[in-house]
C-alpha cells in the first residue's frame, strides 16, 4: 500500500497546555493511570486538527499547505503521524512497563494526599526560600547533633533517635520536592519506598 494512501486515526484522548509561544505540551491519556507527555510546536496541532479518520496523509498535506502555508512531503508527514505521534495514533493497547525495582514498591502517602500536602509545601522548594530552609535545617541538624552527645560517641537509648528521626525528615522533604514538581508538570505523583531507591 502507498503511504500517500494511509489514513490515520487518533486512538488516545489529548489534552494541550501552552507552555511558551508557539510551543505546547500534549498530556497522552494512555490509561487511567497513565499518561504521555509530547512537547511540540503549534504545527503538530494544525496535522492533528486535520487527523479526524477519514484524511489520507495526501489529503492532510494537501490541506496544510493551502490552510496553514505548511510545506511537509508525505514522508515526512508519516513519520511525524506514525512515529513521533504514535501515542497517539498508535491502536496498540498501552502496557506499563515492568522495572524490576518496582517489586520493592510500597506506596506510603498516596496521590491525593501528596497533592494535598504539595500545595502547602512548594514555597519550601522555590529558588531563595529553598537555601535558606536548608540553612536552617542544617543548623538545627548540627545543634541536635551536639546537643545529644553524638560529638563524643556516647549515644544512648533515649538519644539514639535523632540521626533516624533526621534522615527521615530529610528523606521525606527529598521526596516532596519530586511530588511538588511532578504537580507543577500536571502529573499525578505517590511517595513510595521505590522512589528512594532512584
Amino acid at each position: 500500500m502507498n503511504i500517500e494512501n494511509l489514513i490515520p486515526g487518533i486512538h488516545n484522548s489529548f489534552s494541550v497546555v501552552e507552555k511558551e509561544k508557539g510551543n505546547v505540551l500534549l498530556i497522552i491519556t494512555l490509561d487511567k493511570s497513565h499518561n504521555a507527555y509530547l512537547y511540540c510546536d503549534e504545527q503538530v496541532l494544525h496535522i492533528l486538527e486535520l487527523i479526524d479518520g477519514s484524511n489520507s496523509l495526501l489529503t492532510i498535506q494537501k490541506k496544510l499547505k493551502d490552510i496553514h502555508a505548511i510545506d511537509l512531503s508525505v514522508e515526512a508527514l508519516n513519520d511525524i503521524i506514525f512515529k513521533k505521534l504514535a501515542k497517539l495514533t498508535s491502536d496498540e493497547v498501552y502496557r506499563k512497563p515492568k522495572n524490576s525495582y518496582l517489586l520493592l514498591k510500597i506506596t506510603l502517602i498516596k496521590s491525593k494526599y501528596v497533592e494535598f500536602i504539595s500545595k502547602y509545601l512548594s514555597f519550601i522548594f522555590k529558588n531563595k526560600n529553598f537555601v535558606i530552609f536548608s540553612f536552617i535545617f542544617n543548623i538545627i541538624f548540627c545543634v541536635g547533633f551536639l546537643y545529644s552527645g553524638v560529638h563524643n560517641f556516647k549515644l544512648d537509648s533515649q538519644k539514639i533517635y535523632i540521626l533516624p528521626l533526621t534522615m527521615a525528615v530529610t528523606l521525606l522533604l527529598h521526596e516532596f520536592g519530586h511530588a511538588i514538581l511532578a504537580v507543577r508538570m500536571v502529573q499525578s505523583m505517590e511517595i513510595s519506598v521505590s522512589d528512594s531507591i532512584c
